[in-house]
């Protein structure tokens, strides 16, 4: 049986039956993919969860899997950092995103605290990672507060407004550039 890369090699740029070869080649891939499926499912007399994840997996196109990937990676990461406790030194927030909030302050005047307050807050205190959890846990609620305040709705900014600094926790580095893509 010709491979997949030998039947795209032999076929111009229609295929078979005068469709486009994209078409054929998506066909042939989906084909691949069920075929795969129900092998994975054979392996074993009783499906489990993991060869159910498996199928699921398969079944989803990259850019799903790289979402679901990365909201995996925060949801751990964010969960990781909020329940450490860890006091993290500030270093200091991204100047576009300094003048995006401080524009929503003077827009929006005494609904949160100043950005200027929040910032010496955050030299004076240090900062934490908290993470509000509702429905679903992979929702990506995380906020960075200062050590001291458990005030989420007035003291806290999301950690993609942090700058990121040489001597700063790999795990916190990872969550920002994570928040940022």
């Amino acid at each position: 049986m010709a491979s997949i890369t030998d039947l795209t090699q032999k076929q111009s740029k229609q295929s078979l039956w005068g469709f486009p070869q994209r078409l054929f080649f998506c066909d042939i891939i989906k084909s691949t993919l069920i075929i795969r499926k129900y092998k994975i499912m054979s392996r074993y007399d009783m499906p489990s969860a993991n060869n159910i994840e498996q199928v699921k997996h398969m079944e989803k196109e990259p850019e799903e899997i790289i979402k679901e990937q990365r909201k995996n990676d925060i949801a751990t990461l964010s969960k990781e950092l909020a329940e450490s406790g860890e006091k993290f030194s500030f270093s200091g927030i991204e100047s576009d995103s300094y003048a995006k909030l401080k524009a929503e302050e003077d827009e929006f005047p005494g609904f949160v605290t100043p950005i200027d307050e929040l910032i010496q807050q955050f030299k004076d205190e240090g900062m934490k990672i908290a993470v509000v959890s509702g429905k679903n846990a992979k929702a990506g609620n995380v906020f960075v507060l200062p050590f001291g305040s458990d005030d989420i709705k007035n003291d806290s900014i999301f950690p993609e407004k942090l700058q990121i600094s040489e001597n700063m926790d790999e795990r916190l580095k990872e969550l920002i550039l994570l928040r940022r893509s």
